[in-house]
């Protein structure tokens, strides 16, 4: 599956209630831009599903919910390389 077709599946997934396979959806498309090295994209995946972790409407883990805070950062750092690049 693309990672296009791995993030629908994702968001499918995730209105429908099934959060853990949501989430899988987002790991694989996560690993899949990482194998490209497709760092901007990653960062939009990795905010994706740190959004999705820390606003899942079932009950997580705190583990997960701190994977998603980490996520978060990491995409905002992502952001900030970026625009220091282009200046």
């Amino acid at each position: 599956m693309s990672v296009d077709e791995l993030l629908a599946q994702a968001e499918e997934l995730w209105c429908t209630g099934d959060v853990r396979s949501s989430l899988s959806c987002y790991e694989q498309a996560l690993e899949q831009v990482r194998n490209d090295a497709n760092v901007e994209r990653e960062g939009e995946i990795m905010l994706g599903l740190g959004y999705a972790l820390l606003n899942s409407p079932t009950e997580l883990d705190n583990v997960l919910k701190a994977r998603g805070v980490g996520l978060l950062h990491a995409a905002k750092q992502i952001a900030i390389d970026a625009k220091e690049y282009c200046s």
